[in-house]
């Protein structure tokens, strides 16, 4: 992704994520310690990658809104969006100093793998991600940290189900739901991920320095974004956890009581 086109970068991050989820389960198995944790200089690169891609999509959204209002672009705001993306880019570029190959990783990365996939460990494994999911689940507390906790889960699960065998997929499934349900649930809460993301972007200092008429704009866009931000959250609460009792908690949570 030489000029960090947005399709390529989100590729990438994919691979990034799949990758992170296969070293906690390896993590999980006998044996001399297999570390869990990315590579300093791709997790930088990794994390770097993901601020240009929010700030694209950030970019895009804005253009996005606008077009369906019919009216005029906040230009002034665009141009610090492209500003900060090519800041971020830049410092994305010194991290790999000089070697866009992340060969040296993944030579570590094999080195200290473990000689094969045990099924306990990886049962163990499942069963330890159902129960930090309940956990969440049951805390009382639904902020979107909590609920962006319970997407990453749900996606490290889905990254590794292929590596599970049937009776672990079958224990996912009555615990918490089956693939399918899953991808869609994680589906739900990205949106919400992405709402928070968004918000969060506009009220960085380049909304302060544009004009007033930029400020109209910009304030127009958050209200409306905080407002679909609050109809996922309450998609979410009422129809993502399954569980009978807690389905009134969630209703009331949903409800704004």
């Amino acid at each position: 992704m030489p000029r960090f086109e947005s399709e390529a970068t989100h590729q990438f991050r994919v691979g990034v994520k799949h990758l992170a989820a296969l070293l906690q389960l390896l993590a999980a198995h006998p044996g001399p310690a297999t570390h869990n944790k990315l590579p300093k200089r791709l997790k930088r690169f990794y994390h770097l990658a993901g601020e240009i891609r929010n700030l694209q999509l950030h970019r895009q959204n804005i253009r996005e809104v606008m077009a369906q209002k019919d009216g005029a672009l906040p230009l002034a705001y665009l141009d610090a969006l492209d500003t900060a993306i090519g800041d971020k880019s830049m410092q994305a570029i010194k991290v790999l100093k000089g070697n866009n190959s992340f060969d040296p990783e993944q030579k570590h990365i094999i080195k200290r793998l473990p000689p094969k996939l045990e099924k306990k460990a990886m049962a163990k494994f499942a069963k330890s991600k159902v129960e930090k999911f309940w956990d969440l689940v049951l805390s009382r507390y639904y902020g979107d940290d909590c609920l962006h906790e319970v997407r990453k889960l749900l996606k490290t699960l889905l990254y590794t189900m292929t590596w599970f065998s049937r009776d672990d997929r079958v224990m996912i499934a009555s615990e918490i739901a089956g693939r399918e349900r899953i991808k869609s649930i994680a589906a739900l809460l990205g949106k919400l991920q992405d709402a928070c993301t968004g918000i969060t972007l506009l009220g960085d200092n380049t909304k302060r320095n544009n004009g007033e008429q930029e400020k109209l704009m910009l304030s127009d866009i958050e209200k409306q974004w905080l407002d679909e931000k609050q109809s996922t959250r309450k998609q979410i609460l009422n129809g993502i956890f399954n569980k009978n009792h807690l389905a009134e908690e969630l209703h009331s949570l949903a409800s704004g009581e």
